[in-house]
């Protein structure tokens, strides 16, 4: 019975899809149940049966691609890249170690970045490729070109990049002739440091415009503070104050000095109207007066009159006695300038009084003038610090005019000069030299593209091929045509005849062969297929297939297991069984006990069933 029979038997078993494994079968024998397929209808093993068996044609598509290359690398026109090196400055340069003239000169460091790309963006606008164009002009002969023909040119090979993380700009030019590229190169970069010191040169006299009208703001500022000054002295005399001060505070001085001159008068008079006060006028205490009295003079006349009474008196005692008449007379003397001498004590006490009270008022007044002197001072200082902290921020003003005045004519200056001088934030680090080798065509490159597309090409051509062709080239060809399941592949033996591969299985026990057909008999003898494969057909659709050989090895691997086997030659015209296995009679009957293998020959013209 054949496979699609057994599928018609058992319903549960539908084709499988092409490029799998037979539903409920671990995969053909000697194979695992891996799902090669890839799109469409091939997979991994044909695609390598291909490389196999069309390796020709992928071979002669490759040499086809290589000598294409050859040819294209003889003929195709060189290119050569000439490069020159542009080194962008984010500050300008300064003048005599000063601030620069032009007034955006300092950028911060998060406008670097949109600065370089202005620049480039300049670099890469029309102005930029007149000058170029005009640099060109000057050093090479162009007239074969027309300036439309020249710009479209430049346009088209030019190249301007700014290289990362630098302020680098890169100028190439691609051009077949190399002497021509370098010119450009380096036109372009000339044509770059003249913009930038046009731009420069502008900027410059812009500045110097515009300080010019900024100094004439300052000097009417500093013309005005000039004037605020001196009408603010001339109003407030600041220095005549200041003279007053000085003269109260000399005041101050002198009556300070008068001060303690009378303050010590005045202790000397107290203290001599206190001694006055307390002496007694004894002839003991006669040289006990002080000796700045007033009327002192005087004073001591008296004592000197009355002592000398006195020692009169007592010269007199010592002849006589109190009661002498001569003693008594000499008393009253003495009685008498005693009394003078103490009216004249009480008249040198008034006069000290009188001293001393007079001292008191002068101190007294000096008091008060000190007094009136320190307001005065303390005023003139309160009026004299809020004048010169007027005055001081008037001059504050003036001297910051002055400053400012000054500045803007030293930039002015500065300007004049940077418009003279190669200031610009442009310079050529390095200038092209004429290139010694060609960019275009890469060999390498070339011929790898060309190799690649010539193995694509191949393998499509050998796919392409494959397609087109009209017989079977592998076992999903079959699964795909008839939509069944390969239960087994036997393997291609070259170089042997019928006889011998179809009793391979008796003769070479361990072969290939022989485990191709024990596979086909282990699976018939599953469970799976047991009930339904008592009775196998093979055939075939065309002669010389190997029905003869496959029917053969299968009956005998059959026979081995000890299975009861019927081998039957259906084929009409050409039997071959009998050659085989060596059966003289076409219609004899030939068996095998031992092997449990019986061969039937039937020549029938009317066959019907076979079961």
């Amino acid at each position: 019975m054949s496979d699609k029979n057994r599928s018609e038997h058992d319903p549960s078993r539908m084709p499988p899809s092409p490029g799998q494994a037979p539903a409920g079968q671990p995969g053909y024998y000697g194979r695992p149940a891996v799902d090669f397929a890839v799109p469409g209808d091939i997979d991994i093993r044909r695609l390598a049966r291909l490389l196999r068996e069309k390796w020709i044609t992928i071979a002669a598509v490759l040499v086809f691609s290589f000598v294409a290359a050859v040819f294209y690398l003889l003929v195709a026109q060189k290119t050569y890249r000439a490069v020159t090196l542009i080194e962008l400055s984010v500050r300008r340069p300064r003048i005599a170690g000063q601030q620069g003239a032009v007034i955006d000169d300092a950028y911060s460091d998060t406008q670097s970045e949109e600065i370089f790309n202005t620049w480039l963006e300049r670099f890469k606008s029309r102005t930029m490729l007149e000058s170029a164009m005009d640099k060109l002009r000057a050093t090479e002969d162009i007239s074969r070109w027309s300036d439309e023909r020249l710009r479209k040119l430049m346009e088209k090979y030019s190249r301007i990049v700014l290289i990362r993380r630098s302020r680098l700009v890169q100028v190439s030019f691609d051009y077949s002739d190399p002497k021509f590229a370098a010119s450009a190169a380096n036109a372009f970069a000339d044509a770059a440091v003249a913009i930038a010191f046009e731009e420069n040169k502008t900027a410059s006299e812009n500045a110097v415009t515009w300080l010019q009208s900024q100094a004439q703001v300052q000097r009417r500022e500093l013309e005005k503070a000039d004037r605020e000054l001196g009408e603010f002295r001339s109003q407030n005399h600041i220095d005549a104050l200041d003279s007053q001060k000085k003269t109260v505070e000399e005041s101050l001085l002198a009556f300070n000095k008068s001060l303690v001159d009378i303050e010590s008068q005045e202790v000397l008079a107290r203290d001599l109207v206190t001694a006055l006060s307390r002496l007694e006028l004894k002839p003991e205490n006669a040289g006990q007066l002080p000796a700045s009295i007033p009327r002192s003079i005087e004073v001591q006349a008296m004592l000197e009159k009355w002592l000398a009474a006195i020692s009169e008196r007592d010269a007199l005692l010592t002849k006589y006695t109190e009661k002498h008449p001569a003693v008594v007379a000499q008393n009253k003397v003495v009685d008498v300038l005693h009394d003078q001498a103490m009216d004249a004590i009480r008249r040198v006490i008034a006069t000290a009084e009188s001293n001393l009270s007079l001292l008191e008022q002068q101190a007294e007044s000096l008091t008060r003038k000190m007094a009136d002197q320190r307001r005065l001072a303390a005023q003139l200082e309160l009026d004299i610090v809020d004048l010169k902290s007027k005055a001081s921020t008037l001059e504050r003003a003036r001297e910051a005019a002055d400053i400012s005045y000054k500045g803007i004519l030293n930039r002015i200056e500065e300007a004049r000069l940077s418009a003279d001088e190669n200031t610009a934030t442009v310079k050529i680090v390095e200038r092209a030299a004429e290139p010694e080798r060609p960019i275009k065509p890469r060999k390498v490159v070339v011929l790898f593209v060309w190799l690649l597309m010539g193995l694509v090409g191949g393998v499509g051509m050998a796919l392409l091929t494959d397609i087109l062709e009209d017989y079977i080239t592998g076992p999903s060809d079959i699964e795909i045509g008839v939509g069944l399941s390969i239960m087994a592949l036997i393997p291609s033996v070259k170089g042997a005849n019928r006889e011998s591969l179809a009793t391979a299985c008796m003769t070479d026990k361990f072969g290939q062969f022989a485990e191709a057909f024990a596979g086909i008999r282990g699976a018939l003898d599953s469970t799976k297929y047991k009930a339904i494969s008592h009775t196998v057909l093979i055939s075939s659709t065309a002669p010389d297939e190997g029905k003869t050989v496959a029917a053969c090895n299968l009956a005998i691997m059959c026979a081995k297991s000890g299975t009861r086997t019927l081998l039957i030659d259906f084929d009409m015209r050409r039997p071959h069984m009998y050659k085989i296995f060596n059966i003289d009679a076409p219609l004899k009957k030939f068996s095998i006990t031992r092997n449990n293998l019986a061969i039937f020959l039937f020549i029938s013209n009317n066959i019907t069933n076979v079961g």
